[in-house]
């Protein structure tokens, strides 16, 4: 962890990590071909398939790089291949190949196409056991996670360096900073509401989170609040 000297704590208000999408997904690791060049999603989606293997090799963790055809069986899905070919470019998708009708069977012998896209960094792992070897790691640092923890309400601490009290039935917390991860963003905006009615939209509730946060060093905070 960059800083040891804090403590980090994650909560999850379910009874085990990734009980819902990440857990419950078809397992891709995706390349980053299908995303607007230049967008965010492009970015991470990038970057996360070259840090993800990474993450796989360094911890001999299970997963299967099969690579992916995208095929087109019609004359009028060539433009449209093309242009996903172009995309790929512009993200820095690696190795990413147009192929011929006659060469797809070198990768698929039973798939028939007359021209296809080819990803050889698409892969496939299960993503709840990637995010419990992510916790495993985290507590191993030093970060704590608690599970069954489901955050009742957030309210205004009178404690400048603690500005804000997190209630749970399993026990309150008094984070700073503090990071929000994958969370439904109604629920989040319901929750922040109740520290001023007024707040609208969820942008602004985030600016409120920051706001709050920002008093206990005296500027805006360096961390996002997401």
């Amino acid at each position: 962890m960059e800083h040891p000297e804090m403590r980090i704590c994650q909560v999850e208000k379910e009874s085990r990590l990734a009980p819902h999408q990440s857990g419950n997904n078809s397992g891709v690791i995706h390349a980053g071909i299908y995303y607007t060049p230049g967008s965010l999603k492009a970015k991470l989606c990038v970057e996360g398939n070259d840090l993800a293997y990474k993450f796989f090799a360094e911890n001999n963790f299970p997963h299967k790089k099969l690579g992916k055809l995208i095929v087109a069986v019609e004359p009028h899905e060539i433009p449209r291949l093309d242009n996903l070919f172009v995309r790929a470019q512009k993200n820095g998708c690696k190795d990413v190949k147009m192929i011929d009708g006659s060469q797809i069977k070198e990768y698929e012998p039973f798939c028939k196409g007359i021209k296809a896209l080819w990803s050889p960094h698409t892969g496939v792992v299960d993503w709840g056991e990637v995010a419990k070897a992510f916790s495993a790691d985290f507590e191993k640092k030093g970060g704590t996670v608690y599970i069954n923890y489901a955050v009742k309400n957030i309210t205004e601490s009178a404690d400048p360096m603690l500005p804000i009290t997190i209630h749970s039935d399993s026990g309150n917390l008094q984070p700073f900073p503090i990071f929000w991860e994958k969370t439904d963003a109604a629920e989040l905006e319901s929750l922040v509401l109740r520290l001023d009615p007024l707040l609208h939209p969820i942008s602004d509730v985030f600016k409120r989170l920051e706001a709050l946060l920002g008093k206990a060093a005296g500027h805006r905070p360096k961390q996002m609040v997401v």
